[in-house]
């Protein structure tokens, strides 16, 4: 008798270290497969570091500091191979209440929520997210945009998708349009979604199947850089490249002059002119197949005047004067970044646009 009291209070001791194990550590907190009280309260961890404390708000909700608002995102939790349509499941999530630096306004949330019946939505389990500069724009308050606060960090990720509705409840039929399933690797990339989360929930149209052999932290890395790259050699200003053309990037040895290089050679252009500095620069652009040449106008634009089918700049030297008369006629200067003013420029990703000589 004594020997079985000694285990019972052990197992005692082990469950009670476990359960405050969970409370300080959200990766710890896995639903059970439902709600009712023995779901994860939210919990808040401080901008110092110091251990998460309990949040005060209540079921779904974050507790917010010094009057932020409530957070009110809807996110699943664990799944096997499908999560059911509704129930109460955990999710752990980086939010800010508030704009201003990291340190300041980011949180990590664990709370509980019901998931949407909603069957133009779906729940992904995250595999890989990015924090990019729209992340940072937007939570400074800086981006020519704005999400309604408070914010889930995570404008970019890959995942699988653990629910959906695939077919009416009320027929049993199929979706007409549904472009992925149950299982299926995606991506996303939009303002706000919430991709710095273990789950998200986004509309299904947002959602692009991804091969399930890639990496998915390399596909969330090139998501953002490389789309954009080619919607500006192939979609914008109805000007796409062509076998053969000639190409000018600035900023040729960044993160999006090298997609842009990589997507113009594999397209066919017959030269690439990308600006950059210093010799590891020069090494980057060479190595990518382009000519380099110096950021500085005066260097490059008497030799390239004129002669170019596609410039793509980011860098903005001298407000784009040098790339636009580097334009032959009936060329295409497509512009990146954030710009001054709008008229003829559109969005992508940022502010983004073309503009055609000739």
């Amino acid at each position: 008798q004594a020997q079985a009291q000694a285990q019972a209070q052990a197992q005692a001791q082990a469950q009670a270290q476990t359960q405050t194990q969970a409370q300080v550590d959200p990766s710890r907190q896995r639903s059970s497969g439902g709600g009712g009280s023995n779901g994860a309260s939210p919990v808040d961890k401080s901008s110092s570091g110091s251990a998460p404390r309990r949040g005060s708000g209540g079921d779904g909700d974050f507790g917010g500091r010094g009057g932020t608002p409530t957070f009110r995102n809807v996110y699943g939790s664990d799944h096997v191979s499908s999560i059911p349509l509704s129930g109460k499941l955990d999710n752990v999530a980086v939010a800010y209440g508030a704009h201003g630096d990291a340190p300041d306004v980011m949180e990590i949330k664990s709370y509980r929520r019901n998931l949407l019946n909603d069957r133009k939505q779906a729940v992904v389990e995250v595999e890989a997210s990015t924090v990019s500069r729209m992340d940072c724009q937007l939570r400074r308050n800086v981006y020519h945009k704005s999400a309604p606060l408070p914010v889930t960090a995570g404008c970019d990720f890959v995942g699988v998708v653990v629910q959906m509705q695939e077919v009416d409840t009320y027929t049993g039929a199929p979706y007409m349009g549904a472009h992925v399933r149950v299982g299926d690797r995606v991506c996303a990339v939009g303002l706000s979604l919430g991709g710095n989360a273990r789950y998200a929930v986004c509309d299904v149209e947002t959602l692009v199947k991804v091969p399930s052999d890639l990496d998915p932290i390399k596909v969330a890395c090139l998501l953002r850089t490389y789309v954009a790259a080619y919607q500006c050699l192939h979609r914008v200003g109805d000007r796409p490249i062509e076998r053969g053309d000639r190409v000018l990037v600035t900023g040729g040895s960044g993160c999006f002059g090298q997609a842009v290089i990589q997507l113009a050679k594999a397209s066919g252009a017959s030269e690439i002119f990308a600006t950059t500095e210093g010799p590891s620069g020069r090494r980057v652009v060479e190595k990518l197949g382009a000519t380099p040449l110096r950021r500085d106008p005066s260097k490059w634009l008497p030799l390239l005047e004129g002669s170019m089918n596609i410039a793509v700049d980011s860098t903005g030297v001298d407000a784009y004067s040098s790339t636009f008369r580097s334009l032959n006629d009936g060329g295409k200067l497509v512009v990146v970044g954030n710009l001054g003013s709008g008229g003829i420029f559109g969005d992508l990703f940022g502010t983004t646009g073309a503009s055609e000589r000739g």
